[in-house]
């Protein structure tokens, strides 16, 4: 590499020297009798100190021109073609977001995580907006490639998915991905082993953007991360915590109003607003609730149905039965495909709770009982969670964490910590559990209260710290 900058450098002096003489021996002849030069001649003759400075600056940049010449990587002629630029969907809504990572990408070397907030789970549009990053005319024009400038940028979008799990399959996914940018078949069983290879083979061309789409698990990212140094990872996930520190994190959460309504009723007529106002309350603005609910609608209306009738029918259905009254029942959903997940708020969410431990998902879905905008005290959810499950506090505290590393709820550890759920994931919770089992957890956490206060006789401030607990869980606990 220093041959090659010094080889450069020979190179811009070598071109300074040249254009110093000729300046030079033109001042000269400055002097001579000749009155006039021919065409541009004549203009040296008569400038011939500003004629130096055009021909040393005309110098400095061919000697920078040469140089990166030298320094950039060429473009390997047996790679791949890239594959052509990502479209973006008709109804999708450009948000901040989208401009954040657009500069993140086109800025850093570093990797840039697209990341839900810690207040939702899965469907607020992390995919799409990473589509939308790729598809921006900055982000392609940053990563273009030397063949193909603009047509064929350097993007290259792989998604991991939950079932790589393990040091085989993890080897065996940068393997295929080391294949589908370089062409190279080399495999290894370890990770890190495979990963190192794909940041060498990275090395040695020119700017890549790779988007890893669907990382749960800091061993499905690592191997990703090594070496690749004009290469850009952009990562979408629902676990923030295992991307590297130096990453730059764009939480996505629910859409503005102005955002969702244009999502709600993209390709509809006028709908009420009253009505819209409450299709936006009732999906939470969720970005995909909101586009399952406009896609109902309008494939109601191209059958000949009324717009406004559908939309208060599915009102009704989401008021009366949670977000996933707008799932196709009859639908199986595969859970390890994003694209396909996306398509239903039950296949969403449950892509992040089959990944708990047993038992998990009941205590999850207990958390619906709960009310609305409510700061729950984790003493609260332990008396819940004793009394449905046999859960100590310890055990309680644990799955929390495991439930904010998901991002099904949120985790706050002041005050002896407390979570909160965001509103669309409370109401499809309440909505698995009917009516029914909301009443008897409801009976069982305050009839396990009663039990605990009656036990305790070791004194007035154990009382009143119990007497706490059961007046916040009461306050807490919304009648069925």
């Amino acid at each position: 590499m220093r041959v090659r900058v010094w080889g450069a450098g020979i190179v811009a002096l070598a071109s300074l020297g040249i254009g110093l003489a000729i300046v030079l021996s033109l001042a000269g002849n400055a002097a001579t009798a000749t009155p006039r030069w021919p065409w541009l001649l004549d203009e040296l003759r008569q400038h011939p100190w500003w004629s130096v400075g055009v021909f040393a600056l005309l110098a400095i940049v061919a000697g920078g021109i040469a140089a990166r010449l030298q320094i950039r990587p060429p473009e390997a002629l047996n790679d791949p073609l890239p594959p052509a630029p990502v479209t973006v969907p008709d109804w999708f809504v450009d948000r901040a977001q989208t401009r954040t990572a657009a500069t993140a990408v086109c800025r850093r070397r570093r990797a840039v995580g697209i990341t839900t907030s810690l207040s939702g789970a899965g469907g607020f549009g992390k995919t799409t907006l990473a589509a939308a990053v790729c598809a921006r005319w900055r982000v392609r024009w940053r990563f273009r490639s030397r063949m193909f400038p603009a047509l064929r940028p350097r993007i290259f979008s792989v998604t991991i998915g939950r079932d790589v799990r393990g040091r085989a399959a993890v080897a065996a996914k940068v393997a295929e991905v080391t294949r589908f940018i370089t062409g190279n078949t080399t495999e290894f069983d370890d990770p890190a082993l495979a990963g190192a290879h794909l940041g060498r083979l990275l090395d040695k061309r020119s700017r890549t953007l790779l988007v890893l789409d669907d990382v749960w698990e800091a061993e499905q990212l690592d191997p990703f991360l090594t070496g690749g140094r004009r290469c850009v990872r952009l990562v979408t996930t629902r676990n923030p915590a295992l991307l590297p520190p130096a990453a730059k994190r764009i939480p996505v959460d629910q859409m503005s109003r102005d955002q969702a309504k244009a999502v709600l009723t993209w390709n509809l007529p006028p709908l009420p607003e009253p009505l819209v106002d409450a299709l936006l309350k009732s999906t939470g603005r969720w970005a995909l609730l909101l586009r399952l609910t406009n896609r109902l609608i309008s494939e109601q209306r191209a059958a000949g149905a009324d717009p406004t009738a559908t939309a208060q029918r599915i009102l009704h259905q989401l008021r009366g039965n949670g977000p996933a009254a707008v799932d196709d029942a009859a639908t199986v959903w595969n859970l390890d495909d994003p694209r396909l997940r996306n398509q239903a708020v039950k296949a969403s969410i449950e892509a992040a709770t089959t990944l708990l431990p047993p038992g998990g998902q009941d205590r999850f879905t207990e958390l619906g009982i709960f009310a609305e905008d409510e700061s729950i005290p984790i003493t609260a959810v332990a008396l819940l969670w004793q009394a449905s499950g046999q859960l100590a506090e310890d055990q309680t505290r644990t799955l929390c964490r495991n439930l904010e590393r998901l991002s099904l709820l949120t985790l706050d550890p002041r005050n002896g910590g407390t979570i909160s759920l965001h509103d669309v994931i409370r109401d499809y919770l309440r909505g698995h559990l009917g009516s029914t089992a909301l009443a008897v957890l409801i009976t069982s956490v305050v009839n396990a209260g009663q039990v605990l206060i009656m036990t305790k006789t070791s004194g007035v401030v154990e009382v009143s710290t119990l007497h706490r607990t059961r007046r916040s869980s009461c306050h807490t606990v919304m009648p069925a």
